[in-house]
């Protein structure tokens, strides 16, 4: 009926190599910056429920501290302030899932198949330095889908929508909102699938 797993970390890298964005010459460059060592701790949870027969609830949280330990970057590179201390980019402290899925057959001759769940990802930079300019706002994706399925599960007709609050984001953002890498699902938007089963 529940199963929870738990984990602790904690994790040291020597040698650390990340990339930075610098201007030259009015031209964004990306540059690969030997980060030092950094370290990176904190735990993982996850939680499923099974209260009826079909239906399970998910749950899951992770919290990272991931940070520069010793920075000694090459003053040449052009490398941002990384002093020790300094959170390493994409990494954000918290996210955390929470989700059902519900399984029915309609008969002898179908089965139904219900889905959603919601992921929420903390506040996070693009680059070495916590600035301003690089940080990822936080953001949460809902998405849910309703398939059905022949009883044997050969053919499978999913319907699916995602970001459903229609909650735009990014996942990379380089000098002031100059340069983004916005995701397909940035905005909302809705699918359909056909998965069959050879064998």
């Amino acid at each position: 009926r529940v199963q929870l797993n738990l984990a602790a970390f904690t994790v040291e890298y020597d040698g650390f190599q990340a990339n930075n964005f610098f201007l030259v010459e009015g031209a964004l460059v990306s540059n690969l910056t030997n980060a030092g060592t950094i370290r990176s701790r904190g735990f993982e949870a996850d939680l499923v429920v099974n209260p009826a027969q079909g239906l399970n609830l998910r749950a899951s949280a992770a919290y990272a501290d991931a940070r520069v330990k010793e920075f000694n970057p090459n003053p040449q590179t052009g490398a941002p302030d990384a002093r020790n201390g300094t959170v390493l980019p994409f990494a954000p402290e918290f996210v955390y899932t929470l989700g059902a899925d519900y399984t029915r057959d309609l008969g002898d001759v179908a089965v139904l198949y219900l889905n959603t769940d919601f992921r929420h990802t903390s506040e996070q930079f693009s680059d070495l330095g916590e600035a301003a300019a690089t940080r990822i706002a936080p953001f949460g994706l809902w998405n849910a889908s309703v398939g059905v399925s022949d009883a044997d599960d050969k053919y499978r007709l999913t319907f699916h929508v995602r970001n459903i609050t229609d909650d735009s984001y990014v996942l990379s953002n380089l000098q002031n909102q100059l340069r983004l890498q916005i995701p397909r699902d940035a905005d909302r938007f809705v699918g359909v699938s056909l998965r069959v089963r050879t064998r």
